[in-house]
């Protein structure tokens, strides 16, 4: 306790006065350890000051100040390549001393500085083995991936195709006289597009593709996993043209990579078979269950959907730091006075010199960030709730893709919006560097269009409301429903409209309110 005060002491020492003015003015500041017990629980705070301690003096894990703006591509990868090593190590040792390894392995990864070239393949490649995969798929494959004796990737975006996954063309045809599967991308639309770690290190990957039987029955999209690299070698195997597709806007620590495929052979055992099998005899899919089945098709859009969840969650974080350098930046930074004190003269006639006002003192600068500072509390409790609703596993995945799909598009553009405020307030000052903003904008930019255009989003969103207006709109009447997409035509949606104004349904607001507490508490 006696060394918990002196290290408080010695941080309130280093704060500004102007700061800890502020601070001492707040009726909330005496309360901060009961908000972080709220917000955190003091056991995990405590834990994550810890680990942040000892990621911040790990010279691998944090490299000098502007490293990623100094470094070229090549020598952000090689970094980055570095840090995935130390990374394992510090999750292996974890794993042997935490009495919480998930929620140390959680905290770990948010402290990193950036996203790693094996981020996919922590986040993306291993979850969906973990949740596709068969037991002796299981039993062959996820240790190694563990360890990165192999490290994998998730190709499902293609070049002509991103948010529309029954539109994917990439293909795996079965050859009933060789028995086994044969992959090819057939168009230059077709190549995959953008999976992170495919240019350069991954050796394996999750493969998105329409599985068509030896009679060209094409059973739709199904989750393959298929070796793409020599293990000894790391080069490109016989078939496969893969490459990274070039510096980016931001995250060029990762390796996002382009792949064609040209008649690639496989065995059947690549299709990832929790669900389902194929029958080599008669080149038929043999459903394990159909129960199980439906939890398939839905299942297949999971990945997709719990990074979607992510990136809200991961929102508040970004929002939180930027709003907390704008105000504190507000708080240091004085300029202008009130008019009345400009005119002010002693009794000489002289203009007296008054001191200048905090900018957080204007009206117009507490409009603009306090609105945001509101906000990031919102998200924070928004990503909980999402996050423990989708950990129960008892909403059903449409109603979980079509929530998820329109709060990732609103949180992210809102966010993004955010950022670039704080940087206005700050003023030529935001612009620098040195202030982390612009690195803040650029980390979550990739987050607003990555896993879905916002405006795609939004539309599957409404089409996934009107579809149910007895639960979402306050309708009651049955005579009003929709089976399926095709029958939301202009005509449809114009019944639904004066059904509305027919019934004289509450105002959007009660409505709004309503549904608010009943789903969010």
């Amino acid at each position: 306790k006696k060394k918990a005060k002196m290290e408080n002491k010695t941080q309130l020492e280093s704060v500004s006065p102007l700061i800890q003015e502020e601070r001492n003015k707040s009726s909330l500041f005496p309360h901060t350890t009961l908000l972080t017990e709220k917000l955190f629980s003091l056991t995990s705070y405590s834990r994550y000051l810890q680990l942040r301690s000892e990621v911040e003096s790990d010279p691998i894990l944090s490299p000098p100040p502007y490293f990623f703006h100094n470094s070229n591509q090549e020598e952000l990868y090689l970094w980055s390549c570095k840090a995935s090593v130390r990374a394992t190590e510090w999750l292996s040792n974890l794993a042997k001393t935490s009495s919480n390894f998930l929620q140390d392995a959680g905290l770990f990864y948010v402290l990193l500085p950036t996203l790693l070239n094996t981020s996919v393949h922590f986040f993306m490649f291993i979850p969906f083995l973990m949740s596709h995969a068969s037991d002796q798929q299981r039993q062959k494959y996820l240790s190694d991936a563990m360890s990165l004796k192999i490290i994998g990737t998730y190709a499902q975006t293609e070049l002509g195709h991103g948010s529309n996954v029954q539109g994917l063309e990439t293909e795996v045809r079965y050859n009933r006289d060789t028995q086994k599967f044969t992959i090819s991308t057939p168009s230059l639309t077709a190549t995959k597009w953008w999976p992170g770690g495919l240019g350069k290190t991954s050796t394996h990957c999750v493969l998105m593709a329409r599985l068509i039987d030896s009679n060209n029955v094409d059973h739709g999209i199904h989750s393959f996993l298929i070796q793409i690299r020599d293990l000894e070698t790391h080069k490109p195997l016989p078939g496969f043209e893969i490459g990274d597709v070039g510096p980016k806007f931001g995250w060029n620590t990762i390796d996002n990579g382009y792949m064609r495929i040209n008649k690639v052979e496989v065995g059947v055992d690549a299709l990832l078979g929790k669900y389902i099998e194929f029958d080599t005899k008669t080149g038929a899919i043999v459903k394990k269950d159909k129960k199980q089945q439906k939890v398939n098709n839905a299942s297949l859009y999971s990945t997709m959907v719990m990074t979607r969840l992510n990136m809200i969650v991961g929102s508040y974080g970004i929002l939180g730091k930027a709003i907390t350098i704008a105000i504190r930046f507000s708080t240091i930074r004085k300029q202008g006075v009130l008019s009345e004190n400009f005119l002010a003269a002693d009794n000489n006639g002289e203009r007296l010199e008054k001191e200048e006002r905090k900018i957080l003192d204007w009206e117009s600068q507490q409009i603009h960030l306090f609105n945001y500072l509101s906000l990031t509390y919102c998200l924070w409790f928004l990503g909980v709730k999402m996050r423990r609703l989708y950990n129960e596993r008892k909403t059903p995945a449409g109603e979980l893709h079509g929530e998820l799909a329109g709060l990732k598009s609103i949180v992210t553009v809102e966010v993004q919006k955010g950022v670039e405020e704080c940087r206005v307030r700050c003023g030529g000052h935001g612009y620098s560097l040195a202030s982390g903003l612009p690195s803040l904008y650029v980390f979550h930019l990739p987050n607003v269009t990555g896993e879905g255009d916002p405006l795609v989003l939004v539309q599957q969103t409404l089409r996934y409301l009107l579809k149910r207006p007895n639960r979402y709109s306050g309708i009651e009447n049955k005579k009003w429903e929709v089976k399926n997409e095709s029958e939301l035509t202009p005509r449809k949606i114009e019944e639904f409209l004066n059904l509305r104004e027919a019934l004289k349904l509450k105002s959007v607001e009660e409505i709004v309110k309503k549904n608010s507490q009943k789903y969010w508490g």
